[in-house]
């Protein structure tokens, strides 16, 4: 299980930072990406959503153009 710090780079980091530590933990080869504990309060909604962002964009590059991988993505319209 991979884990951002959630008092840390979740809370006060950037959302350019948020995606880089969160593919540098998918690279490094978790099988779940996930903050190390609760989210903390205060943390910026927009925070959360580039976690996801960055792993929904990390298994599309990686994983959907070939079909390759533990995901099956939906056709975009």
């Amino acid at each position: 299980m991979g884990n951002l710090s959630s008092s840390g780079i979740i809370l006060n980091g950037t959302c350019e930072e948020i995606k880089e530590e969160a593919q540098k933990c998918l690279r490094d080869g978790i099988d779940i990406l996930a903050p190390g504990c609760g989210i903390a309060p205060k943390t910026p909604t927009r925070n959360i959503k580039a976690l996801v962002e960055a792993r929904d964009e990390y298994y599309h590059l990686n994983y959907a153009s070939g079909g390759h991988g533990p995901f099956r993505f939906a056709q975009e319209d």
